[in-house]
């Protein structure tokens, strides 16, 4: 992903597990939030441009995430 689109997208991710939980960083979730935050698939590729990077993104980012409470 390009640096400010996925900056963007994980700022819109997190905002959902503040509204919902820890439930909102479920893998399934990941396509509804691609959907709710660009409404089609053509949308998100051209805003993040590899999309097989999306995933692996946002399962990256969680470890960040927690970590703080691993150690």
């Amino acid at each position: 992903m390009h640096g400010a689109a996925q900056r963007e997208f994980i700022a819109f991710v997190l905002s959902k597990y503040v509204e919902g939980g820890v439930d909102e960083l479920d893998e399934s979730k990941l396509s509804g939030m691609i959907h709710a935050k660009y409404h089609t698939i053509e949308d998100a590729e051209r805003q993040l441009v590899d999309l097989a990077n999306v995933r692996e993104t946002f399962i990256q980012f969680q470890k960040y995430l927690y970590q703080q409470y691993a150690a």
